[in-house]
């Protein structure tokens, strides 16, 4: 996942951490490698377990040195179309940079957005790259794969037939409320991510 995941924690910490719990209660060993000096002590490993699609240059080491060493790889993607997000981003930064003209604001929002960020030919390309050289894929659900596929230009069936979506969810044990299939509460935030 990102290198940051453990001290800057998101979504994919908590899928890293709650995937670790649950297996090891199946009596899988598991060592979270938090560096790459972790994953060059654990070559024997049975299998390599990646997050985050959205952090390729974080991964991508990870990916190659396991393929490097006959190490199956799957990768739980956390995928989820950032288009909005960038848009936002860029066009915040266009308000504050008043004095371009808006001629050259416009051509700036587009020049970042293609060349340099978020679907660029570069992002979209290392992902690729991490995605042809994975064994197999565990979306959050078939939704994620689609926009997945769609937006690296992948083909939907071949990325389908080494896939299977595993939904996240909350657990019930550290909720404070007792679900009984009655979704009237009151009250009550749920923040995601």
């Amino acid at each position: 996942s990102r290198n940051d995941c453990f001290y800057k924690k998101g979504g994919d910490t908590n899928q890293i951490l709650l995937t670790k719990k649950y297996l090891e209660k199946k009596d899988v060993n598991i060592v979270v490698c938090e560096n790459y000096s972790d994953m060059l002590e654990h070559l024997d490993a049975d299998i390599l377990h990646v997050f985050n699609i959205q952090t390729p240059n974080d991964i991508s080491p990870y990916v190659f040195l396991a393929k490097k060493h006959n190490i199956p790889v799957v990768l739980s993607p956390i995928y989820w179309d950032l288009w909005h997000a960038v848009i936002i981003s860029k066009i915040k930064n266009i308000k504050m940079a008043r004095f371009i003209s808006h001629f050259k604001a416009v051509y700036r929002l587009f020049a970042s957005i293609y060349n340099r960020g978020y679907l660029s030919k570069q992002y979209v390309k290392s992902r690729c790259e991490i995605i042809n050289n994975i064994d197999f894929i565990l979306p959050n659900s078939d939704e994620e794969l689609v926009f997945l596929c769609k937006d690296l230009n992948l083909n939907y069936l071949d990325i389908k037939n080494k896939s299977t979506a595993v939904p996240n969810a909350i657990e019930l044990e550290v909720s404070d409320i007792e679900y009984n299939g009655n979704l009237n509460v009151k009250n009550y935030v749920l923040s995601v991510g």
